[in-house]
């Protein structure tokens, strides 16, 4: 059993390498090693509140049953999590952007995989993607627990595009299909800009503001007085009994 804790490794070949059972990984930083950040070969093993950034692989998990990841954020690395040959393994809450991929799974028959973002390629792998709806704190930082976010840079990811859920709007209307054995159930809703729909709604709104103070200013008594200046004329619009007096205004 080995214990990393409050560590940096950078500018290695690779960052951390342990085997057997029993690892705990957590509060370390690891960054700029040229092949892997985290590798584990054993069952049982925790990688957990780490950042983890441009490696090669950021995090490796080989024949590691019953392991953790969570709370790490992963980011800029040549490859993503890979999770081969390992089963019961839960991967959640990490925050997975910028990678090649973010999580690529081989060979494994049971993993729960949740609130995470992420892009991920499987090959003869089937997991579970979400839990709940539960209330809890999300990786976007919303009140409801359910699947993991999927965004892409254009803009057309699924958690972007998807009808909210009426009755828990942090969660998608339609579930992710990401291959015919994998199924995120409750994919997070991106809470990106507004809509056309309600931008327009807003612009409605707003219009009409404007038209209901006009109404208001407009019952009051409005006066046209040319004023000479000189030899030029000009005219004042008053909305108001308080402009001008009225010995001014006759004498104009």
């Amino acid at each position: 059993m080995n214990r990393v804790a409050q560590v940096v490794l950078e500018g290695n070949m690779n960052g951390i390498i342990v085997g057997g059972a029993g690892n705990i990984i957590k509060d370390s930083v690891v960054k700029n090693n040229r092949n892997d950040g985290v590798a584990i070969y054993g069952r049982n093993n925790v990688v957990a509140n780490c950042y983890i950034i441009t490696n090669g692989y950021s995090v490796k998990l080989l024949e590691a049953d019953l392991s953790e990841l969570h709370d790490n954020y992963i980011a800029r690395n040549e490859r993503g999590i890979l999770v081969d040959r390992s089963d019961d393994v839960r991967v959640y809450n990490n925050r997975v952007e910028d990678n090649v991929y973010g999580l690529f799974l081989l060979n494994l028959n049971r993993a729960l995989i949740y609130n995470n973002s992420e892009n991920v390629k499987i090959g003869g792998a089937k997991a579970v993607w979400s839990v709940g709806p539960a209330p809890g704190t999300n990786i976007l930082g919303g009140g409801v627990v359910g699947g993991n976010v999927w965004i892409s840079p254009d803009g057309r990811g699924h958690s972007q595009r998807c009808p909210p859920r009426r009755d828990v709007p942090e969660i998608c209307e339609t579930p992710y299909v990401i291959d015919g054995n994998n199924v995120d159930k409750a994919p997070l809703a991106y809470p990106g800009p507004a809509s056309k729909g309600g931008a327009w709604l807003l612009l409605g709104l707003s219009l009409a503001a404007v038209l209901i103070v006009f109404i208001i200013l407009s019952r009051r008594r409005a006066e046209v007085l040319r004023r000479r200046d000189g030899k030029n004329l000009y005219t004042v619009w008053s909305l108001g009994r308080n402009v001008c007096s009225s010995e001014e205004a006759a004498s104009i």
